[in-house]
């Protein structure tokens, strides 16, 4: 392992920015600068992403069980502070990107599938398998069974949509969801390399 593989990623920088109670200016790099430059970012929605991202592992990390049942994830994201607001804007993309896209859906049923997006980008581990993607074959013999719900992926993301059209719009929706994550990330990356 080199000494690159054990420095802290962007996420995990602010994750502990927002944790901290030394947020005064100094010449060297520190957590007020983190947050400063997740400020200036141009995209909200991708570091509202990231925030929800912080706030989420950092909830889920007391549970230490992955994945999550739906009791679990329901505690955890009920304790996350920028849920709502993450929601309303990712909706309003949402509602957009169908028209764009000819999802020809109620904007009612474009939100209840942005929620769904959301829950699995957040936690995108099948409770069925236990992310293994079957059932069954343990130490005992038993035969391996493919998980029905998740299609042998380990994965919820088969679970986005209920039809063709929801799942590919879905699909789309957890795609944009994670580059505009990594965006952002990348976008402190290199607001605090600049300045």
């Amino acid at each position: 392992m080199t000494a690159t593989d054990d420095r802290p990623t962007i996420s995990e920088r602010y994750s502990s920015a927002t944790e901290s109670s030394n947020l005064r200016v100094t010449d060297k790099r520190g957590d007020a600068d983190l947050l400063i430059a997740s400020g200036w970012l141009q995209d909200s929605l991708g570091s509202l992403l990231l925030r929800l991202r912080v706030e989420f592992d950092g909830v889920r990390a007391e549970v230490r069980r992955a994945p999550l049942n739906t009791t679990e994830r329901l505690l955890i994201l009920s304790q996350l502070k920028t849920l709502r607001e993450t929601r309303e804007e990712l909706g309003r993309f949402a509602i957009q990107q169908a028209t764009k896209r000819k999802y020809m859906h109620p904007d009612a049923e474009v939100l209840r599938l942005v929620g769904r997006a959301l829950d699995i980008h957040l936690d995108p581990g099948c409770p069925h398998c236990d992310m293994r993607g079957f059932n069954g074959g343990t130490h005992r013999a038993e035969p391996q069974v493919i998980c029905k719900p998740c299609h042998g992926t380990g994965h919820r993301k088969e679970a986005v949509g209920k039809d063709a059209e929801s799942q590919a719009f879905g699909a789309f929706l957890l795609g944009a969801m994670e580059r505009m994550q990594a965006n952002a990330a990348s976008g402190i990356a290199y607001a605090l390399m600049t300045d």
